[in-house]
């Protein structure tokens, strides 16, 4: 190689390097512009995890910048005790899978991070791992509010006294509470639909049942049941119910949901039978002293006229 051809080589790995730079310059650039943290990590030979890499607006904000924390143990960043509730994650990422860690708290904000492996020996062994961190603190915070209220709501489902039976807009079923299952036995199969029961069909009442669909709240004041007819595996008991259904709207005011509700009126009904028994038997008893009490009138109207027909003799 001449002269000329070495200044000629020179030159073009100069302008590689300088434009190998520039991306690296840029890459960094755009690392440290994000709302993340964007990490690095290796294993030593003493099992421990390393950082060799930690950028982004995370890292500046609570001083964990490459700067900061190269060559520091995970342990010695994050503290021992989060570091345990960490591990399991980290040990998934090396052993070649995804890991995700989800909701941890760390200086009183919660964050998630996912884990990946990054370098990839030709046995298969990970040896480095890369991360990218989030603030979810915002979000967390609006999740665990939510989880608490559905908790809340599914106990106040799960112990009503009341029978409630969540259905989609199709009226399958989704979920009922014990109560359901102390009047139906048993849940409904997965073929069911509130809108194909043999039984709600033939009672007269399915016309009135059909309405929920367009957004009427539907109350039946009374329909039999006896779970024998549905399964012979049950005793033969006769209950009587009423139901309510009405519809649940979604913020598109799309339908959602059909909530069921029945409550056992078998005791009020046979208090009813037996007290329109009782008007019944005091409507014959009154009739019929009547009766006598106009007889014994008469009686006496008889024996005051025969009294007199034999003084006049």
């Amino acid at each position: 190689m001449d002269y000329t051809q070495a200044l000629s080589k020179i030159d073009e790995l100069q302008k590689a390097i300088f434009e190998a730079q520039e991306k690296a310059k840029n890459l960094t650039d755009i690392t440290k512009s994000l709302e993340t943290h964007i990490f690095r990590v290796r294993k030593d030979n003493n099992g421990r995890y390393i950082i060799v890499f930690s950028e982004g607006q995370i890292a500046e904000k609570y001083q964990m910048t490459t700067a900061d924390v190269k060559g520091k143990t995970i342990s010695k960043v994050f503290g021992e005790s989060l570091y345990q509730d960490m591990k399991a994650g980290y040990e998934k990422a090396f052993s070649g899978e995804t890991a995700h860690l989800r909701g941890f708290l760390f200086r009183k904000r919660y964050f998630s991070t996912i884990l990946t492996p990054f370098n990839i020996e030709n046995d298969g062994t990970v040896t480095e791992i890369s991360g990218i961190t989030q603030d979810i603190n915002e979000l967390y915070d609006t999740e665990k509010k939510y989880k608490e209220m559905t908790e809340v709501l599914n106990n106040i489902i799960e112990y009503n006294p009341y029978s409630i039976q969540i259905c989609d807009p199709e009226g399958y079923q989704i979920k009922h509470n014990n109560a359901f299952l102390k009047i139906f036995k048993s849940a409904p199969s997965k073929e069911w639909s509130l809108f194909n029961d043999a039984l709600l069909k033939n009672s007269g009442h399915f016309d009135e049942i059909l309405k929920v669909k367009q957004g009427e709240i539907v109350e039946i004041p009374e329909i039999w049941y006896n779970s024998h007819e549905v399964d012979p595996r049950y005793p033969d008991n006769l209950v009587c119910l009423r139901a309510i259904h009405f519809p649940i709207y979604n913020h598109k005011h799309e339908l959602e949901n059909i909530i069921l509700m029945h409550e056992d009126i078998t005791s009020k009904m046979s208090l009813r039978k037996r007290v329109r028994e009782l008007e019944e038997f005091h409507e014959l008893t009154t009739g019929r002293e009547s009766m006598l009490k106009g007889m014994e009138e008469e009686l006496e109207q008889l024996k005051l006229q025969l009294a007199l027909k034999n003084s006049n003799n």
